[in-house]
C-alpha cells in the first residue's frame, strides 16, 4: 500500500508540474505581446539630413527615448515634398514601431492638389511640436534692408528677383507664394530640393533672397552675415524685435509652417495612447523646450484634436493659391 501511495503522489506531482508548465507557456507570449514598446522605434524624417525637420527631430529624439524607454532610430526618407517618407512609414506594419514626421504637403496641401499617394484616413496625427517659423532674408551685402525694399523693387522689376526655397511645395515655398499672392509680387522661386541645400545656395549668392525657417538663418543672422526681412507666420521672434510679422504689414499669416508626428491609423489605440503620452511628457519638459529654443525653434504643442483642426483648417488658404503651386 505504501508503495502504491508513493507512486500516486509522484504521479500527481508530475501532472501538477506539467499543468504549471503549460499555464506558463500560454501566459508568457501574452505578457510579451502586451509590453510596448520593447524594442527600438523608427522615426522617419520625411526630408533630407541637415534641414529644419531633421534637426528638430534629432533634438527631441533623446527626450522621446527617455519617455518611451527604448532607442529612437531616425531614418531620412526625402522626396515628393515629404510624401515619400510618409508612404514608406505607412507601408510598415502598423504596430507603433514606426513614427513619421507630419508636414503640410504630406497632409492637406497634397490633398488639395489631389496628389496624395495614400488616404489621409491612414494617418493618425499624434501632435505638433514646432511652429516652424518661416521668414524672408537677404545677405549682408544685399542692397535691400527691409521687406518694403524688396517689395518695391519686385513691383518695379517683375520677374527679376530670384528666391531660394527648399521646395515649391514645402512650407517655405508655399508660405512665400501666399505672401507674394497677397502682395502682388512677381519673384521667381528657385527650389533646391531641401532646406539645407537652399541655405547653401543662398549663402553662396546664387539667389537674391531666400524663404527658409528661422533656425536655418539664426546662426548667420547672429554672425551678421544675413539680414531678416519679414516673418511669414503670426509668431514674433524675441531675438529679432525689429523684424515685422505678416500681420504688421497688413497680410494674412501663412498657415503652413508646422512640424509634428504621426503614426499609422491602424495602430492599436493602447499603443497610440502610450506614444501620445510620451510626446505630451516631452513637450512639457522645460529642458527639452529649452533645447529647441536654443536651436532657434519655436515650440508649439498641439495634441491630436488641436492638430487635426489645424490640418483641416489649412485647406481654405491653400485653395486661394492652388493654381500658383507648381
Amino acid at each position: 500500500m505504501k508503495k502504491n501511495g508513493n507512486k500516486l503522489i509522484r504521479d500527481i506531482l508530475i501532472l501538477l508540474g506539467i499543468f504549471i508548465f503549460t499555464i506558463m507557456s500560454f501566459n508568457t507570449p501574452v505578457k510579451a505581446a502586451e509590453e510596448f514598446p520593447s524594442r527600438p522605434i523608427e522615426f522617419v524624417v520625411c526630408w533630407g539630413p541637415g534641414g529644419g525637420a531633421d534637426r528638430a527631430t534629432r533634438i527631441l529624439g533623446p527626450y522621446l527615448e527617455k519617455a518611451l524607454g527604448v532607442p529612437i532610430q531616425i531614418t531620412n526618407k526625402s522626396g515628393g515634398s515629404g510624401m515619400v517618407g510618409v508612404s514608406y512609414a505607412l507601408n510598415k506594419k502598423p504596430d507603433g514601431y514606426t513614427l513619421f514626421g507630419l508636414h503640410q504637403f504630406g497632409t492637406y496641401l497634397a490633398d488639395v492638389l489631389g496628389e496624395l499617394p495614400y488616404d489621409l484616413k491612414d494617418i493618425y496625427p499624434i501632435c505638433n511640436w514646432i511652429d516652424n517659423i518661416n521668414m524672408w532674408a537677404v545677405l549682408k551685402e544685399s542692397p535691400f534692408n527691409t521687406y518694403e525694399d524688396v517689395s518695391k523693387y519686385a513691383k518695379e522689376n517683375p520677374g527679376k528677383l530670384k528666391m531660394g526655397i527648399s521646395s515649391s511645395r514645402g512650407s517655405q515655398g508655399v508660405g512665400a507664394e501666399f505672401l507674394k499672392y497677397q502682395a502682388g509680387l512677381d519673384i521667381v522661386p528657385v527650389p533646391f530640393g531641401g532646406s539645407g541645400k537652399a541655405l547653401t545656395g543662398f549663402l553662396g549668392g546664387h539667389v537674391d533672397l531666400a524663404s527658409l525657417p528661422y533656425p536655418m538663418f539664426k546662426p548667420h543672422i547672429e554672425a551678421g552675415k544675413v539680414k531678416a526681412l519679414i516673418i511669414l507666420g503670426s509668431s514674433r521672434i524675441q531675438e529679432l524685435p525689429d523684424v515685422p510679422i505678416a500681420a504688421d504689414l497688413g497680410y494674412e499669416p501663412e498657415p503652413f509652417g508646422f512640424a509634428g508626428a504621426g503614426v499609422a491609423a491602424k495602430t492599436s489605440r493602447d499603443r497610440i495612447e502610450k506614444i501620445s503620452d510620451a510626446f505630451d511628457k516631452v513637450m512639457n519638459d522645460p529642458i527639452a523646450l529649452a533645447a529647441l529654443k536654443k536651436a532657434g525653434f519655436m515650440p508649439f504643442y498641439m495634441d491630436h484634436n488641436e492638430f487635426m483642426k489645424h490640418i483641416q483648417g489649412g485647406h481654405e488658404k491653400v485653395m486661394k493659391i492652388k493654381e500658383r503651386i507648381k
